[in-house]
């Protein structure tokens, strides 16, 4: 049930050496990349989580796995939505691929004056909705982008449908090996009293 899809001999000539592995596993109808595409958080591409999947397969994360599948099935998959922006109680969130997200930020860089970019969750939403002075913030940044799953069951609700699931962690790397990159972007807390990591000790590889 669990393992890498069924691959067309096609496909198996077309990968890589380094993916030897994933043509010798046994192949399955549900598999850790599936999954992740399905919640829109495939950062990796296919060959690289088939190949972490197979080295730490276990039973645990086998039996891990199905179950988390009828919630991404119900959750994942819908049609796109055809508009930039999906508005979630008054805040538009923006409609982006991670490239797509990536560029926009890229032309931030570029721009002389200071931009923001804000990763929101359903907390933040409902936070924004009775704090007037939080939500005039996240009206005024450059992008908003849909960081956790209640924002993906949030767009279905509403009929829309998000392109991918973000979180700094994933996005900050991707913008630091980029060589159009003009500066660097740095995170910041709302709070004083939030411990917050160093800034990006990030080097372009």
């Amino acid at each position: 049930m669990v393992g890498p899809r069924p691959l067309t001999i096609d496909d198996a000539n077309r990968l890589p050496v380094s993916s030897l592995l994933q043509q010798a596993a046994k192949p399955g109808l549900v598999s850790t990349f599936r999954l992740r595409s399905r919640l829109g958080i495939a950062y990796e591409s296919e060959p690289q989580l088939d190949r972490a999947s197979v080295l730490c397969q276990s039973l645990g994360g086998d039996l891990g796995l199905l179950l988390r599948w009828p919630s991404a099935c119900l959750l994942g998959g819908a049609p796109r939505q055809s508009s930039s922006e999906l508005p979630v109680l008054g805040i538009g969130i923006d409609v982006l691929s991670m490239a797509e997200a990536v560029d926009r930020i890229i032309d931030c860089t570029h721009s002389p004056r200071t931009s923001r970019v804000a990763f929101v969750n359903a907390d933040c939403l409902n936070q924004a909705y009775t704090q007037t002075d939080y939500k005039g913030a996240l009206s005024e940044c450059d992008l908003v982008l849909p960081d956790g799953i209640g924002l993906i069951l949030a767009s279905r609700i509403l009929g829309g449908s998000l392109l991918e699931n973000f979180n700094g962690t994933d996005l900050f790397p991707d913008c630091a090996r980029e060589p159009r990159m003009k500066v660097l972007p740095y995170s910041c807390s709302a709070r004083a009293k939030v411990s917050l990591p160093p800034p990006l000790r990030i080097c372009r590889s």
